[in-house]
């Protein structure tokens, strides 16, 4: 993924500096100095040495243009500042993923991996849509006229009603989807989510993805870029375009999981089509909220009706005393005795409490053969095999998931612990 970033990044510069080049040859080689493949060379091998420095002197271009009152046209202004949106956009990730390297190297970070992650995407979307902000309030259309944040004078079924519903139709698919999987795919999401432990940190995450994730997002794709586009593109492009970066985007969350990126695709697709139909970003919003919403509500709907002991575990949890907990589990696996969670989370509670180890142990090989990639049975499968004495075995399964996933700090503090000793 670094690599596309890479590439993407060759390409925009050198198309950015060809645009202010055509507009003034002389002042561009006086300005830049090096032809506009020198640049993109520069740009996407030294992101953090060259990538500023091509900004400032763009900078100061425009500031050239601007007194010899040779401003660039419209549309080729408006393609050029987006490419500028685009360089600031991957300069603050790389800002940001080399800081996090050097804190996390000085300072080794405890805290909870999900609140790193949301930290970042929270940071990002205010810097991306700070210089959204910024760059359309010099244009004839302000910011909200622009990014088409107006109903565009369409009747409210239009821009209400059905986007709500197709949004509906797919978080419904998509749920239908998933659950129908024997085996769920690991993705780098689904890690950061299965090793939180913080609420806090869980509802940050669930009202950024229900409340903050879609207005913002349709904004910045269906609203801004897809505006970019049309400009420079047409619709039919701009469509396409838009709605495949917006998947492209999402890949490094739901890697491994084809399926998962297949729907985002789609979804996409169909967010941009609407964003066209309607004429507004509002439109595409709603179903951005629909689809978002329904997609954390519906498994939770869908986990009721497939087995309703053990959600009514999950729901009392914080209530339930030791006993009452391991009752509700002994009850789901009764009931639903192909549900693996319910074993899991019994052989978890029989480790903790240092008891019925034996008995541990059969629940936990028991959920691990129900879903074999699940990192949480396998964990949970070392757990007791450290509380039983097996240390070695115990290491030898978190070795295996921390060379899957090496960023993990908990997989490498159960390792260190059960090598230590603890």
């Amino acid at each position: 993924m670094l690599l596309l970033i890479l590439i993407i990044l060759f390409f925009a510069v050198q198309e950015d500096a060809r645009i202010l080049r055509r507009q003034n040859d002389e002042l561009f080689l006086k300005v830049f100095r090096y032809s506009e493949k020198h640049w993109a060379v520069f740009c996407a091998v030294f992101i953090l040495g060259a990538l500023p420095i091509y900004l400032l002197r763009r900078q100061r271009m425009m500031r050239e243009f601007k007194i010899l009152e040779m401003p660039l046209p419209f549309g080729q202004r408006v393609v050029s500042d987006a490419l500028a949106i685009v360089f600031g956009w991957i300069l603050f990730m790389a800002l940001w993923a080399a800081g996090s390297e050097i804190y996390n190297f000085i300072f080794p970070d405890p805290s909870e991996e999900i609140a790193g992650m949301l930290v970042s995407a929270g940071s990002l979307f205010a810097v991306v849509l700070a210089l959204i902000y910024r760059t359309t309030q010099s244009y004839p259309e302000k910011f909200l006229k622009f990014v088409a944040w107006h109903r565009n004078e369409r009747p409210l079924r239009q821009v209400i009603i059905v986007p709500a519903v197709l949004g509906l139709i797919f978080a419904y698919l998509s749920t239908e989807i998933i659950s129908s999987r024997a085996i769920q795919p690991i993705t780098p999401l689904s890690k950061v989510i299965e090793e939180t432990t913080s609420s806090f940190w869980m509802f940050i995450f669930l009202m950024m993805a229900v409340v903050v994730a879609p207005v913002v997002e349709e904004i910045i794709f269906r609203g801004y870029f897809y505006r970019v586009l049309v400009l420079a593109k047409g619709k039919i492009s701009a469509i396409i375009v838009a709605a495949a970066v917006f998947a492209f985007l999402h890949l490094g969350q739901y890697w491994g999981d084809w399926a998962a990126i297949a729907m985002i695709a789609v979804l996409g697709l169909a967010l941009t089509v609407v964003r066209a139909w309607t004429g507004t970003t509002i439109a595409s919003a709603v179903m951005h909220y629909a689809y978002n919403g329904a997609l954390t509500i519906l498994p939770l709907i869908f986990m009721v009706i497939a087995n309703p002991v053990y959600s009514e575990y999950q729901m009392r949890y914080p209530q339930l005393s030791l006993s009452e907990k391991e009752n509700f589990l002994q009850k789901s696996i009764a009931e639903y005795p192909d549900f693996g969670a319910a074993y899991n989370d019994l052989a978890w509670i029989y480790a903790q409490e240092n008891k019925n180890l034996d008995h541990a142990l059969e629940l936990a090989e028991q959920a691990a053969a129900k879903d074999p990639d699940n990192s949480a049975y396998r964990d949970t499968k070392a757990e007791v095999l450290y509380r039983l004495g097996r240390v070695d075995e115990a290491a030898a399964i978190e070795h295996e998931l921390l060379a899957e996933d090496p960023s993990s700090e908990y997989f490498r503090s159960q390792l260190e612990r059960f090598n230590g000793g603890e």
